[in-house]
């Protein structure tokens, strides 16, 4: 039996439990650490985008071509870590004194990364393939499972049966928007949560001081796959529909994870620490589950930055006045591309309790949108796909072709793909590469960029790397993240990052002017 506990200092060591050998000390190739400043310029950029109501991060990545091992993160944020006092909603155009509990935001704080939890994943399996002898990114269903668990191979539909790792980590797998999301599935999902609440905090999540990753959310992820991909399943009536072309599925995600873990015999959980974010030197910084859980009391966990959901505010005040009662999360959401936009109509913020199992998607799909991070432990993870020879050839053992199609091999979307637009392709590094977003002002970066949004509907995040085509192979990154579910005060972060001509300077600074 394997087991991962986390250190009260942070660090990550596997445990053997049936041997006496003593594997804490294995050497590791970490990368150069990365530099972090605080950035008055970047402050002013979060605040913007906070307007004081709720927490929001944001940061640049870069390196100094002169200093190839200096890697250097400018760091902002703005908001209290609590949008309002009371449990209930508060208006979004309320006066300031009724918010703020909680003390201010710091780059320390957690944020959820919802999907963008699935470049961490495609990562992580593209790093077993070149380590795991029988594994690679053409392995199928099939050759995975017939040796490992032939039962479950039985119970899921023969159209999938040749689906490879490529296919899904690139979303293209046949797995069309309505798999795992039929009444089967979604039983599997509710017994999923269930589960959640029946067990300890930590037998799910991994937070900031101890934890121990069990085995048992591997069987959830199997409950679910079973009921979702079952021949006959409602929301499967089409098996293998579509396939090779994009369809975005958190399925496809949770049984790519699924396959490694059956046929190397550890959990994810375990696989994500000790296999890529150790040696990546930033396993202190991640963690998994809503950030704060751990905390035994109410009052410890509002030293984190707690999640929100986002309603209008006039729907919601129907439904309570026509009820009587308080509503919760039964309302129509602002679309996430709104939140915190000009012109944006009134909503409320809803605190969730990070304790709560109804904080975050259940642990049966963990590889697809499950983990946190503070904003040093992301960018550290990200520098895996802007730095080959500093970060993901020696730390994680990558072979440059391997790298190079976390990049650039891609799967092109079908013409009215609403996730992303048809000039865009998604990269088996588990990223959308595309050309030059429309905020970024004409010669700001030039040629592509791979992004990443991510959103639980109470937290979210994006990130975008540019410059892919520079010698060094990427020169910065966008971060931003908050803890209320909509993406629009993030892109609105990034368009103020763009007019406060960070990217210029960002580019000076490259080039060591």
């Amino acid at each position: 039996e394997v087991s991962v506990s986390l250190s009260s200092g942070g660090a990550f060591r596997q445990q053997q439990t049936d041997s006496t050998t003593d594997t804490s000390s294995a050497m590791l190739v970490v990368p150069d650490p990365i530099v972090c400043s605080a950035s008055a310029d970047l402050d002013a950029v979060a605040a913007a985008s906070s307007n004081g109501r709720v927490a929001v991060c944001v940061g640049v990545l870069r390196r100094k071509l002169d200093m190839p091992s200096e890697w250097c993160l400018e760091t902002g944020v703005a908001g209290p870590r609590q949008a309002s006092v009371e449990d209930g909603p508060v208006a979004a155009d309320a006066p300031l004194s009724r918010i703020g509990v909680g003390s201010p935001c710091s780059p320390n704080d957690r944020f959820h990364l919802g999907s963008a939890s699935k470049s961490i994943t495609a990562v992580l399996v593209s790093k077993m393939t070149e380590s795991f002898e029988g594994l690679s990114l053409d392995s199928t269903v099939t050759s995975v499972l017939s040796g490992s668990d032939p039962n479950l191979l039985k119970e899921i539909d023969p159209a999938y049966h040749d689906v490879t790792l490529r296919e899904l980590l690139t979303h293209s797998a046949g797995l069309g928007p309505t798999v795992g999301h039929g009444p089967p599935a979604t039983a599997s999902w509710t017994q999923s949560i269930e589960a959640c609440k029946a067990a300890p905090m930590d037998t799910y999540n991994v937070g900031r001081e101890s934890a121990v990753v069990e085995q048992s959310s591997t069987s959830l992820r199997r409950s679910y796959l079973a009921a979702a991909l079952a021949t006959g399943a409602e929301g499967n009536e089409n098996p293998g529909a579509g396939r090779g072309t994009f369809q975005y599925s958190n399925t496809g995600y949770t049984l790519a994870a699924f396959l490694v873990e059956s046929i190397t015999g550890r959990s994810y959980e375990e696989l994500v620490f000790t296999e890529l974010l150790t040696p990546l030197g930033v396993a202190a910084e991640f963690g998994i589950g809503p950030p704060g859980w751990e905390g035994a009391s109410q009052e410890e966990r509002l030293a984190y930055p707690w999640p929100h959901t986002v309603t209008l505010l006039e729907e919601k005040a129907k439904a309570e006045s026509e009820d009587d009662k308080p509503v919760e999360n039964t309302v129509p959401q602002l679309p996430p591309t709104l939140d915190g936009c000009e012109g944006a109509p009134p909503v409320a913020y809803t605190r969730q309790d990070p304790a709560s199992c109804a904080s975050d998607n259940p642990p049966s799909i963990t590889p697809a949108g499950r983990l946190h991070a503070t904003i040093r432990g992301w960018a550290g993870f990200l520098r895996v796909f802007l730095d080959f020879e500093g970060c993901a050839g020696p730390a994680l053992g990558l072979t440059k072709d391997t790298w190079d199609s976390l990049r650039t091999k891609t799967v092109k979307p079908e013409s009215g793909e609403d996730l992303i637009a048809p000039d865009t392709s998604y990269t088996v590094g588990g990223m959308i590469r595309c050309l030059r977003p429309a905020w970024v002002k004409a010669g700001a970066v030039e040629g592509e960029t791979l992004s990443h949004s991510g959103s639980n509907t109470m937290n979210a995040c994006q990130c975008w790397l540019g410059n892919l085509a520079s010698p060094s192979g990427g020169e910065f990154a966008l971060l931003t993240l908050t803890n209320v579910g909509g993406l629009g005060r993030l892109e609105t972060a990034a368009v103020k990052l763009i007019d406060a001509a960070k990217i210029a300077e960002i580019g000076a600074a490259t080039k060591g002017e």
